[in-house]
């Protein structure tokens, strides 16, 4: 729901629909979201806290307990229907009350059980409920909330033997690698048919676990988590997501290439639905060869719907991320928020024929290059609520071919961000078959404000506030999401 400005996610909407029955048996979250002004929240708030209170006591449920995975607040999407696994068993049956009994000494992870990942202790975000997606993303359907004691179905551990038996693991499988450098392979697999009930995972040592290989990750409902992907010693130089859907990277620390080639260090390839958080992306390729050497540290092909958040990306000789180089906008539904880019060898976030991008509330400053660059006739980029910073010039909305009439409708968003130290134009574009929303932004120590010329037919455009009313109406017409606050 909606406390002023803010959205705030509930667990009791089964009430709120009028089924008090559903929410005090399921005690997860809700299949939908319901919205509601402040008069609303202030009338229903006796009523709410003492549905609150009844719903815990009924369902043993304390405020700190974790959210439920979002597999629980939205159907199956292999027909079970909210609440079942794939193949529509109630969860409160014999085998869901086994599993959360967690007393059949079968080595089940129990729901409810300790996870020794869930707190990181080093300041990094956790998959807790106190996350909350940057303004204009939308929340990732998989990957945030999902741990191995919040599973709606059997988790089961599996003790590590080879590298060679991630390729092929089981529904509900929980790999724990052991601490140290692993053996050196040339080329890893990680992957399995995972459920959203029963999703695969595979973590490393909390004291560390280091893989000295190429990595692949592939299957769907996979989660890959605190580990070191060393690409020193590779031989084809890049972690890839391929074939896959509904896959997680977190808190991954991938480093250490040294290639004088254009290559991608985290490449996601043919797959949809894939999340890239909380993890540090550096120090790739070879700084002290001369020319463009393009090693990015994140791209994407025939790829929808990935998201990029919270990443700490540096040091890459190319661009911090890439996606859509003469991809005729094969490839879109990108979300890029929360992150902190810089020192790269050309630009924090390279945008060219990719449809559907969100860049909101990134940190993006040092690079060479400038900071961002929307090109080729990209269909609907935005970058919103981002700090830009210390670069030759901000945001660039060029054509770098002829034109985009040919294309599909362009519209371009920049709305409220801080430029600070731009030394050229912090807000720059040319071409035409595009629609210009530019509005909003705050400027400090920057050579120009805005050059956008010629400005087409359609656009809003002003260096004050003046426009902002259109492009965020605008904003909400192609995003289907409301970025006031």
């Amino acid at each position: 729901m909606h406390v002023g400005d803010r959205e705030v996610r509930t667990g009791w909407d089964g009430w709120v629909r009028g089924d008090p029955l559903s929410c005090l048996r399921s005690c997860r979250a809700p299949a939908v979201e319901v919205h509601y002004d402040r008069r609303t929240v202030s009338r229903c708030i006796p009523y709410l806290l003492a549905v609150a209170l009844i719903a815990m006591a009924g369902c043993g449920q304390s405020a700190s307990d974790p959210l439920p995975s979002n597999h629980d607040r939205t159907t199956d999407p292999d027909g079970g229907g909210v609440g079942h696994g794939d193949d529509g068993q109630d969860q409160e049956s014999g085998t869901m009350a086994d599993a959360e009994s967690g007393q059949d000494g079968s080595g089940d992870v129990a729901d409810g059980g300790s996870d020794p990942h869930v707190s990181q202790g080093d300041g990094r975000p956790d998959p807790a409920e106190t996350w909350n997606a940057p303004l204009g993303i939308p929340e990732p359907p998989f990957g945030i909330h999902e741990r191995a004691d919040n599973a709606c179905g059997q988790m089961h551990e599996v003790p590590f033997s080879s590298l060679a038996d991630l390729a092929s693991l089981a529904p509900g499988s929980l790999v724990q690698l052991p601490a140290g450098d692993l053996p050196s392979e040339r080329e890893v697999t990680i992957g399995g048919a995972g459920t959203p009930c029963q999703p695969i995972i595979v973590r490393g040592d909390p004291q560390g676990t280091a893989l000295m290989a190429d990595v692949t990750v592939t299957g769907s409902y996979v989660i890959v988590e605190d580990l070191e992907v060393d690409l020193s010693r590779s031989s084809q130089h890049n972690l890839g997501v391929a074939d896959a859907d509904h896959i997680a990277l977190r808190r991954l620390e991938v480093h250490g290439l040294d290639i004088r080639r254009n290559t991608t260090v985290v490449f996601v390839s043919n797959s949809t639905d894939v999340l890239i958080w909380s993890s540090h992306i550096h120090d790739n390729g070879d700084f002290d060869s001369p020319g463009e050497i393009d090693v990015h540290g994140i791209g994407a092909s025939m790829s929808h719907r990935l998201w990029v958040l919270d990443n700490h990306i540096h040091h890459n000789r190319g661009d911090g991320m890439q996606f859509g180089h003469r991809a005729d906008n094969t490839l879109g539904d990108f979300y890029v928020g929360r992150n902190d880019i810089h020192d790269n060898g050309e630009n924090s976030v390279d945008i060219k024929e990719a449809s559907r991008v969100v860049i909101s509330e990134n940190t993006l400053h040092d690079e060479p290059n400038g900071t961002v660059v929307l090109h080729d006739c990209p269909i609907d980029a935005a970058l919103i609520y981002n700090t830009l910073a210390d670069a030759p010039y901000g945001v660039s909305l060029p054509s770098l071919e002829p034109n985009c009439d040919d294309d599909q409708p362009v519209s371009l968003f920049v709305l409220r961000n801080e430029f600070q130290g731009i030394t050229g134009a912090a807000i720059q574009g040319w071409g035409t078959g595009k629609r210009y929303f530019v509005a909003g932004n705050r400027f400090t120590n920057v050579g120009t404000d805005v050059a956008v010329d010629p400005i087409p037919a359609g656009s809003e455009v002003s260096t004050d506030d003046a426009a902002l009313g259109a492009g965020m109406d605008a904003f909400e017409a192609t995003y289907r999401a409301d970025i006031r606050r």
